[in-house]
């Protein structure tokens, strides 16, 4: 059941990813602007699962720099969370940080 859960987390977070790819790709990136107030407290449940796994932290952070990198003083207020910190950090310290940097 666990596994399950990191699995569709990971996809959830991977999918997001891929929409906000496509939208940009068609200059229509705004469009996503407005379920920042769903996606968010997704990363904020995700951020607080004690049995979430490598690979879901791994896809919200690269979906966190999607955002960050996306809509910039926009994505400021829904990004400047302490849990969105410590996931960045986590990824950051973690041993596999550097295969994490040339996959993304």
């Amino acid at each position: 059941m666990i596994e399950h859960l990191n699995q569709l987390r990971e996809n959830l977070f991977l999918a997001y990813t891929g929409i906000l790819t496509g939208l940009q790709a068609d200059k229509m990136q705004n469009l996503f602007l407005q379920y920042l107030q769903q996606i968010i407290p997704f990363i904020q449940l995700t951020a607080s699962d004690q049995d979430r796994e490598d690979d879901v932290v791994r896809a919200a952070v690269g979906l966190i720099g999607d955002l960050a990198s996306t809509f910039k003083v926009q994505a400021a207020p829904f990004l400047n969370q302490p849990f969105v910190a410590a996931l960045v950090l986590e990824v950051k310290v973690s041993p596999g940080f550097a295969f994490f940097i040339l996959v993304f």
